[in-house]
C-alpha cells in the first residue's frame, strides 16, 4: 500500500493510511468503528421494537373504540352517549397522530 491509500473498516468510512499505519490510532479507530456498529444495531432494534409497540397499540385502540361504539349503540341516556362519543373522538383522532 502506498501513501494516501486507505483501508475500509466496519463503519464503511475509509481509514487514512496515517491512522492505519499507527497501531495506537488504528486500535482506537477500530474501537470507534465497533461502538458505531453497536449504536447502529441498537437504533435498528429500537425502531423495530417501536414499530411493534405502535402496531400493538393501534390494535388495542381500535378494539377499545369498537367496544365504546358498541356501548354507545346500546346506551339510551344522552349524557352517557355524549361521554362515550367524547372518548371515541379522543381515541379516534388524538392517539392516531401520537402512534405515528
Amino acid at each position: 500500500m502506498s501513501y494516501g491509500q486507505t483501508q475500509t473498516h466496519a463503519s464503511k468510512e475509509p481509514t487514512p493510511l496515517v491512522v492505519s499505519s499507527n497501531p495506537g490510532l488504528n486500535a482506537q479507530r477500530s474501537k470507534l468503528d465497533s461502538k458505531q456498529a453497536e449504536i447502529n444495531q441498537a437504533v435498528t432494534s429500537s425502531r423495530t421494537q417501536m414499530s411493534k409497540l405502535n402496531d400493538e397499540f393501534r390494535i388495542l385502540k381500535e378494539e377499545y373504540v369498537r367496544l365504546l361504539q358498541a356501548e354507545m349503540d346500546k346506551a339510551t341516556d344522552t349524557q352517557l352517549k355524549a361521554q362515550l362519543q367524547q372518548e371515541i373522538t379522543r381515541y379516534s383522532e388524538t392517539t392516531n397522530s401520537q402512534s405515528r
